[in-house]
């Protein structure tokens, strides 16, 4: 029987235009301080004092419009200052993103893996062929091997884990084959 060399290669791709994972943990966050005028603004024009109460405003200038008969004035007025509020938006954390796709050169399958977080980094991957999950001698830090069979049939699950400790996992169900140079597995010698 011969024996097939598979290539698990992970390679991290940053910058990549992945939409990224899905949103996790979504909260309100404050992120800064707004300050608010409120009251009595008043400006002159001319011999004029114009005034007006002005609502709560992250304005600080207000113009202030007045009709006195047939005469129209206006003025810039400065609002006094009333208070601090809270400036919050609604933030998530995104899980990464993974994605495998299949490259195959002969006798040798290459199952090219990517991974990207959108708001982080992948700090780590785990393989599992057919359910056993590849480490030590098949493992270096960007691709994993594992040796199989003609025509046999594995199941890879790649997972990639962010810095936040979420994580992807992709599944691709692959059939290892000579594709169209069986000679070179050793078939039809």
């Amino acid at each position: 029987m011969n024996k097939l060399a598979i290539l698990i290669t992970l390679g991290l791709v940053s910058g990549v235009g992945y939409a990224g994972g899905e949103q996790v943990n979504c909260r309100t966050q404050t992120v800064g301080k707004q300050a608010i005028y409120e009251g009595w603004a008043a400006c002159e024009v001319g011999a004029y004092t114009l005034s007006r109460y002005i609502p709560a405003t992250p304005v600080r200038w207000h113009t202030i419009y007045e009709q006195r008969g047939s005469s129209s004035f206006s003025c810039d007025a400065t609002v006094p200052f009333s208070h601090y509020e809270n400036v919050t938006k609604r933030v998530c954390d995104r899980k990464p993103y993974a994605k495998i796709s299949v490259n195959n050169n002969v006798d040798l399958v290459n199952i090219l893996f990517k991974s990207h977080d959108p708001d982080g980094r992948v700090v780590s991957h785990r393989v599992w062929v057919n359910d056993s999950e590849l480490t030590g001698f098949n493992m270096d830090a960007d691709r994993a091997y594992y040796v199989g069979t003609i025509n046999q049939t594995i199941n890879i699950r790649v997972r990639a884990i962010d810095n936040d400790g979420y994580y992807d996992e992709v599944t691709q169900t692959y059939k290892i084959s000579c594709l169209n140079q069986p000679h070179r597995c050793g078939v039809g010698l």
